[in-house]
């Protein structure tokens, strides 16, 4: 029997979600089969408490299932939120925190996390690494990850908060071990489009149908057509009010009651308020009478509406399975579907529900259709089933060997270790020492020494657009020609200090994994007596890394073509962009980075290098992988937004106001503003104001940029 570890922030009957209703459903039956089932649940304490001492206690052998509280296992935990680059980032790290520590007492063989928010991505790095659930296998279950979500959604900006939190998602499913999909279409047509090649394997997983409301049959006089969903955008809650009106303007048509059961989201695509707001103004007075909106119903209440609905519509935009659907069908209720990918597996236009385009003039012809047509009505009822009761196999069989399994192939890289040095000595002495104590063996050092441009009668080379003389370890002169690359090569600055098992875990990673090409890991940046970690993971952006005040060189281990000359390796166009373009041509045909999620690097704290603006245009253009191009073009959107807001605003809930029961959950979707990474990019902006007020076309763009911002083409900028 296996013992498997659900991942989650909700969980049926305790919270809403369909997530949860999924879990609790799954582990009915692997308990029921004799399997152990272990949550992770980050909710409140009221929560945890009622799952843990009631909800628990009605699943079978309730003994089998155990449940921990992310917020109690990380109360040891010594990092900050100001550690991580955003709140989603330290998010996903108190879920490896606490993950960690279920692994460590109940080794599970299976740990589930969800696709959204990208909570599993320190947990898989931390794998991919070697430190961590050697024996587990780490799973990611798709049910709708944010970034596809908010292509559905007009309400959530997309500032760099939430652009960061979509590169948290790339990253995790790009590293997970095994991808679970509720269905084929779903996989191929709805999320692999926006989504690069993932490293691990693909393995359907239907979310079961164990249990469906009961309902009575309709009424010969039944008058109810129901929207049986949350009031979302993405639920296409507006073409059913829509096409509703454009019904009810037909005076042909039966009059008919047009129910919306769902909880408001109260975020309506234009102004503020509640949704249900919102659509009132979409419906004419004199149609108002014909709707209603009954807020949440549970199955008790659905079923004493049962004998008065005479349809049911569901006319999203985008589901990744839809409970609400599969159950209202399951109880035998006619039902329009809209013809996305999630219900293409299921539903067969007047086989076994109506299917419309997603339009509204679609939606109100079948909405005549089945309200007019008995025979239809009947013949389309849950004619036969089509969600199974089991999730498949995946839990139960013994799964293939995943990537991150693989064994070294053939002897260890061989590695170039180039370093910068400075004025001070001492520094240089400091990073040799630290070299000695990895004990690498064949370690080829080259120390990059500055020199000045006149008085320097040595052999000299420009690397990332500065001009240095070369020497060996003991001081000696090297040809620049003579110099060639290893299997790897990583850059330091004087003074670093990495420790001795850097430089081994990371040539030991490029082993094991080729899909991998560099690998680094955080890094503790000292000023005399203050330090401050930098958790940086460059893999999951590296398009950023030409904005952001991120420590260069990245001293991370890059791979890199044997005996190619040193002076070759990075560009000479890009000068000090020469290893972020290198960074990018790795990335490129589906070769990816990875971040150690230890501190493994002592780095002193330097003084940034001035950006060279006219560089820009030139890596930019030259990124190669259509999936970089895409990235680089939405990064346009929330640096934009910062370089002409004057005023950083956090973020607020959509209804402005919160249940402090539901802070977490709250949190999870919207998180809030980290200021390190707005201060760089403001920095960003003034560099950019400062090079643009040289030229008097400059001064005349920004005038411009600032008009517009402030509505007065022309204005100064305060």
């Amino acid at each position: 029997m296996a013992r498997i570890c659900f991942v989650s922030y909700e969980i049926h009957p305790t919270t809403w979600g369909g997530c949860g209703v999924l879990l609790h459903n799954i582990a009915r039956l692997l308990l029921a089969d004799g399997h152990e089932v272990i949550f992770l649940l980050d909710v409140g304490l009221e929560y945890f408490e009622r799952f843990q001492n009631h909800d628990r206690l009605d699943l079978p052998s309730p003994d089998h299932c155990r449940a921990y509280q992310v917020d109690s296992l990380c109360r040891s935990l010594d990092l900050q939120p100001d550690d991580f680059a955003g709140i989603f980032d330290w998010k996903a790290y108190r879920f490896h925190h606490a993950c960690r520590q279920v692994y460590a007492q109940e080794h599970p063989n299976i740990i589930e996390f969800f696709d959204y928010c990208g909570v599993g991505h320190y947990a898989l790095s931390a794998k991919a690494a070697g430190l961590d659930y050697a024996d587990a296998r780490l799973a990611i279950r798709l049910h709708n990850s944010l970034e596809i979500i908010d292509h559905f959604e007009p309400t959530k900006p997309l500032t760099l908060e939430r652009y960061s939190l979509y590169a948290l998602e790339h990253s995790a499913l790009r590293l997970a071990e095994t991808i679970l999909y509720p269905s084929q279409s779903y996989l191929d047509q709805a999320y692999k489009p926006f989504y690069e090649p993932w490293l691990g394997d693909q393995k359907k997983s239907a979310p079961p149908l164990i249990n469906f409301p009961t309902l009575m049959p309709a009424s010969a006089d039944s008058d109810i057509v129901l929207f049986y969903g949350r009031l979302f955008a993405f639920k296409g809650v507006d073409v059913f009010v829509d096409a509703a009106v454009a019904y009810l303007n037909r005076a042909a048509n039966p009059r008919l009651m047009f129910y919306l059961a769902g909880y408001d989201s109260g975020a309506p695509p234009v102004g503020q308020g509640s949704y249900q707001a919102y659509l009132w103004q979409k419906i004419p007075v004199k149609h108002r009478q014909q709707f209603q909106f009954t807020g949440q119903l549970n199955w008790e209440q659905l079923r004493d509406l049962s004998p008065r609905i005479r349809f049911g519509v569901f006319p999203s935009y985008f589901e990744s399975f839809c409970y609400a659907a599969q159950e209202l069908y399951a109880a035998a209720v006619p039902i329009i579907v809209a013809d996305i990918p999630g219900f293409r597996d299921y539903f067969r236009h007047e086989t076994n529900a109506l299917v419309c385009d997603g339009s509204v003039g679609s939606l109100a012809l079948e909405m005549e259709r089945l309200s007019t047509d008995h025979e239809l009505r009947q013949r389309i009822k849950r004619p036969y089933p089509v969600a199974g009761n089991r999730p498949g196999d995946f839990y139960s069989t013994t799964n293939p060997a995943s990537w991150m399994c693989a064994a070294a192939n053939g002897d260890a890289p061989q590695l170039l270790v180039v370093v910068i040095g400075d004025e001070d000595a001492n520094h240089l002495k400091q990073t040799m020492a630290a070299l000695d104590r990895a004990s690498i063996d064949a370690l080829q050092i080259v120390v990059c020494r500055p020199t000045d441009l006149e008085n320097d009668t040595e052999p000299a080379a420009f690397i990332l657009g500065a001009k240095y003389v070369l020497v060996d370890c003991a001081g000696r002169a090297l040809e620049p020609t003579a110099i060639r690359t290893a299997d790897a090569i990583v850059l330091f600055r004087a003074g670093d200090a990495p420790e001795p098992e850097y430089l081994t875990r990371c040539l030991e990673i490029l082993a094991r994994h080729p899909p991998i090409t560099y690998v680094g890991s955080w890094k503790k940046i000292t000023a005399g007596a203050r330090s401050h970690l930098q958790t940086y993971s460059i893999e999951t952006m590296p398009e950023t890394l030409p904005f952001v005040e991120f420590s260069f060189p990245s001293r991370y281990v890059l791979r890199t073509p044997r005996q190619r000359l040193l002076i070759d390796l990075f560009d000479a166009n890009a000068g000090q962009y020469g290893e972020v373009a290198y960074l990018w041509q790795l990335e490129a045909d589906a070769h990816y980075g990875l971040t150690i999620p230890a501190a493994l690097m002592t780095v002193l704290d330097q003084a940034s290098q001035e950006t060279d603006f006219n560089l820009l245009p030139y890596i930019i253009l030259k990124a190669s992988s259509s999936w970089q191009r895409v990235r680089l073009a939405n990064l346009v959107v929330p640096l934009w937004q910062f370089m002409t807001q004057d005023q950083h605003s956090s973020l607020q809930p959509p209804n402005g106001q919160i249940n402090t029961t539901h802070v977490r959950e709250v949190m999870a979707v919207y998180g809030s503003i980290d200021w390190k990474i707005l201060w760089m990019v403001r920095r960003f902006r003034r560099r950019v104001e400062g090079w643009l007020s040289r030229y008097r076309t400059g001064q005349r763009l920004l005038g411009f940029v600032y008009g517009v911002y402030k509505g007065r083409p022309g204005a100064k900028r305060r």
